[in-house]
């Protein structure tokens, strides 16, 4: 608050405040509170001219007991003009900022800030499976039904990681990529595609993206048949043996699958170390 008898605490309150100001600056989001912001410095400006030139007339006003810490009064005398002196000037110099800020103030009221776009949920592959590893969850379809089947696909799904390794290699799309032949189960945010005569299974999880990183279809890499990505992907890189694989503990060793070309999905094998 305020005292208006205090310059010294008045001085370090407005320091901090503008230090405080500075900092939540770069971490604006609402865009139409920009005018009002700029309303804001540009009485700053003004109040800081008067903030200056005041200062140069106490200056002035208190020459008489100016001096130097050796006792020299007619050197202390002229340091008090010197400064009034530049005070003056910074406070010209203010004045023509204030016109700067006037004019982009005046600018600013003038701008129709729209909302930002809300992402639409995308799906992101967790992990597809072919041969042996694909008849076994075909077989467990059979057995137990397609919950148990997505129950334990869900198993593959490493979470942040899973997420990670799918914007790494773009493989985030408006739909779960499928053929003709293909069949779907859905269970919360997993939609499980799976194909008997061809034998693979796939699981894909809902995503929601953050609007930075939300990229029109249009520009997307995307694979022959498969539904466009929607996700800017990061530079891709060679995959290695290292390269992160989500598994169950426990999955028997992947095989060779190169046979097989799924839309969408095949990349994502040979970039995540699946289907070996």
């Amino acid at each position: 608050m305020p005292t208006y008898t205090d310059p010294t605490r008045e001085a370090a309150e407005t320091a901090e405040a503008t230090r405080g100001l500075a900092h939540a600056i770069g971490g604006l989001s609402r865009p139409e509170a920009m005018p009002g912001i700029l309303g804001n410095l540009l009485d700053t400006t003004r109040r800081l001219q008067d903030v200056l030139t005041g200062l140069s007339r106490q200056h002035v006003d208190l020459i008489d007991r100016a001096s130097t810490d050796a006792g020299d009064a007619k050197t202390g005398e002229a340091h008090a003009f010197a400064t009034a002196d530049a005070l003056d000037e910074a406070a010209t110099l203010l004045s023509q900022a204030e016109a700067r800020l006037d004019r982009a103030s005046t600018h600013a009221h003038l701008i129709a800030w729209q909302p930002a776009p809300t992402p639409e949920r995308q799906w992101l592959n967790v992990v597809f499976l072919q041969g042996q590893e694909a008849d076994e969850v075909l077989a467990l379809i059979d057995a137990e039904g397609e919950d148990a089947a997505l129950d334990h696909l869900q198993g593959f799904d490493a979470g942040a990681e899973t997420t990670d390794a799918a914007l790494t290699h773009g493989y985030v799309y408006t739909t779960p990529p499928t053929t003709a032949l293909d069949r779907t189960a859905a269970g919360g945010e997993y939609t499980m595609v799976y194909n008997r005569d061809l034998g693979h299974v796939g699981l894909y999880r809902t995503f929601t993206p953050d609007p930075d990183d939300a990229l029109d279809a249009d520009g997307a890499d995307h694979a022959p048949g498969a539904s466009r990505p929607v996700i800017k992907p990061a530079p891709r890189r060679t995959p290695g043996k290292n390269t992160p694989t989500p598994t169950r503990q426990g999955a028997s060793p992947r095989r060779d699958a190169s046979w097989f070309d799924h839309p969408g999905v095949t990349p994502v094998q040979q970039g995540r170390g699946l289907g070996r």
